[in-house]
Order: structure tokens, then C-alpha cells, then sequence
């Protein structure tokens, strides 16, 4: 089970998480069950958990101390077991030292701490996920459109300061605009701040190159991209590319690219 604690209303939180019986206030018609019901014997994810107001977070500790849960409006105790994550983009140790984080809440929840950096600290990640969403758009639109190796070299550059969700926004405008087959970076309407690098698309406007000249360029030029970014992996790449793995061996033979 998975809940959004910033995007409850304060008043509507503690139902979610606990649940309430019929007539335990306005509107509540029959019994809900919370989350923690719900997520008994599995595993409950509390994204945001730094939004929660005090109260809530004063019950939801007793939850976690006594494993037991209460919905509202009752008089009894459930016993619930649940494997409780939890995320959040603030700083819970400062928000504690100014009490507006319960500290023995977040000794609680801090059994074992992950710090995921932002995604410009990360790059390397960034061409598995522009790779993975067009997989994921593709499936979705029944398309195959492959992604422009430019797009990931202008994306590594980029701040992204609202990290994944910001470059799949991205994907997501470059690839419903693609006039083709190739997801590019011009599609997305913002310039590449890097003009020092550039791929042989880039420089082909320049110079005159026969088509045939400049399909071959290209497709060596993306196969070792995307060869690269597989570490070499002939099945990861042939899924990639959306060609079986005898076609893949056939066009690194004829590039002469080595394996």
C-alpha cells in the first residue's frame, strides 16, 4: 500500500491511515478501513512523510511503538504488522530541531536511512531512464520510436532540479512532438547547453553528406551509443534498438564495431 501524505487534507489523513467507523463524524456513512489495516502483513509506503501535521504524527508513533491501530469513532485496539518506509524531499533532522518534527517519531522511522541525490548528481542514470520511459511510451502508444543519442548527451548537462518526474515530463513533450521515428532534443524546446559536444547529426547540418553516407554515419554512431550505455550487452541492446540479436550481430559486423 502506498499513500501521498501531502496530497490528504490534514483532516482526511488520520481516516486514511487509520480508518473510521460509521457516524464517527459527518459524512462518514460506513466503516473505512485505513491503510494499516490494509497493509497488514505487507509493506505501507508514507511518501512525504514530512507534511504530516503533529497530531497525526503523535499517532501514528503509537502505531509503530504498540503495533496496534485504532480506527476513529471505535473503542478497540487492531494489531497490525506492517513493514513501514517512508520518504520525503525535506530535512526531518532539522525540522526536528526546530519542533516541527516529532524527534522520537524520526528515531522511529530511521532504521535504515537511504539518501537518494538529486538527479544532476547522478547522470549516469539518465540514459537507463530516458531509455526505459520511451520503452514504457512505446508499449503504451503501440509506436517504436527510438531515442536521438543527442537527447541524452544534452540531458546529462541539464540542472533538473524537479529530477525524474522533470525529465520524464520531457520525454514525455519530445516524444508526442516527434515529427519521426527518433525522439530528439529539439523537441523538447529547450537549448542544449553544451555547444562544444556534438554528434554527427549535429555537424551533418553543416557539411554536405550524401544520404547514404549520412544513414550509415548515424546508425554506427547511435549503435555505439547505445552499446555503451549496455555495457556491452548484446540482448539488452537488441531490446533497446526493438531488432533481434542476429540483426544486431549482422550491423556491428558490417560497422565494424567490436563486441
Amino acid at each position: 500500500m502506498a499513500i501521498n501524505c501531502a496530497a490528504i487534507h490534514e483532516g482526511l489523513l488520520e481516516s486514511e491511515l487509520f480508518g473510521h467507523e460509521a457516524g464517527a463524524f459527518t459524512g462518514a456513512n460506513k466503516r473505512h478501513h485505513g491503510v494499516f489495516e490494509r497493509a497488514n502483513g505487507g509493506v505501507l509506503f508514507l511518501d512525504e512523510i514530512g507534511d504530516m501535521s503533529m497530531p497525526v504524527q503523535a499517532k501514528l508513533l503509537r502505531v509503530l511503538q504498540d503495533g496496534q491501530v485504532c480506527r476513529l469513532g471505535s473503542e478497540k485496539d487492531l494489531h497490525v504488522s506492517v513493514r513501514l518506509i517512508c520518504a520525503t524531499h525535506k530535512r526531518l533532522d532539522k525540522m526536528a530541531e526546530t519542533d516541527a518534527f516529532r524527534r522520537d517519531l524520526l528515531f522511529r522511522i530511521s532504521g535504515v536511512p537511504i539518501h537518494l541525490p538529486p538527479l544532476r548528481e547522478r547522470a549516469d542514470d539518465i540514459a537507463w531512464l530516458a531509455h526505459r520511459r520511451v520503452q514504457t511510451l512505446n508499449a503504451k502508444t503501440g509506436q517504436s520510436k527510438r531515442l536521438d543519442p543527442r537527447f541524452v548527451s544534452c540531458a546529462k548537462l541539464q540542472p533538473w532540479e524537479g529530477n525524474v518526474r522533470e525529465l520524464f515530463s520531457a520525454l514525455d513533450r519530445a516524444y508526442h512532438f516527434a515529427s519521426d521515428c527518433w525522439v530528439r532534443w529539439e523537441r523538447f524546446g529547450m537549448p542544449c547547453s553544451n555547444p562544444g559536444s556534438s554528434t554527427f547529426a549535429d555537424r551533418a547540418h553543416n557539411v554536405a553528406t550524401p544520404l547514404g553516407d549520412y544513414l550509415a554515419r548515424a546508425e554506427r554512431e547511435y549503435l555505439t551509443q547505445v552499446m555503451s550505455e549496455r555495457e556491452g550487452k548484446m540482448a539488452e541492446t537488441a531490446e533497446v534498438l526493438g531488432i533481434s540479436r542476429k540483426t544486431l550481430w549482422e550491423k556491428l559486423r558490417r560497422h565494424k564495431i567490436a563486441t
